[in-house]
């Protein structure tokens, strides 16, 4: 056990979230690919780690808002794995302690049913991350659906 938390220790000091300047632009895109892959694989040690404690994340049109608790919980155990997640024309602003990535990411989801084609939705992301003493956290989210599909995703 101890080895098991040692050992995890080691992978999240390593990230971009704990490096010198987190939210230099490059850090900052690595550790939202890193957000981006716990959503999709359903990673609670990590999302408990990168979220800010008064952490929120506003979805389509305002129609539901999670704090860091309901995200956390929704990653654990029962957690519907997508097929992918990919952001793109991802955009980086910075002022002081704070910066924000926008763009789009494209979730793509299991047919439903075997042999069926692939589902997918686009959103348009807003993230803000802030610096606290060395460590980078997620603040907010918000996300905004502009594409959906029951063709297959290119």
């Amino acid at each position: 056990m101890k080895t098991c938390l040692g050992a995890a220790a080691l992978v999240l000091c390593s990230t971009p979230a704990f490096s010198a300047d987190c939210l230099e632009a490059d850090a900052l895109k690595r550790l939202d690919g890193q957000y981006e892959d716990a959503l999709r694989v359903g990673n609670p040690e990590f999302m408990r780690v990168l979220l800010a404690d008064d952490f929120v994340w506003v979805h389509n049109h305002a129609v539901a808002a999670e704090d860091k608790a309901t995200l956390v919980g929704r990653l654990g155990e029962g957690h519907e794995v997508p097929l992918a997640r990919r952001s793109e024309q991802v955009a980086y602003r910075r002022l002081d302690n704070t910066a924000v990535l926008s763009g789009f990411t494209t979730v793509e989801k299991a047919p439903r049913e075997e042999g069926g084609e692939v589902r997918g939705n686009k959103y348009h992301f807003m993230r803000t991350y802030v610096a606290v003493e060395g460590e980078c956290h997620l603040l907010s989210n918000q996300t905004m659906k502009v594409w959906s599909t029951e063709e297959e995703v290119n």
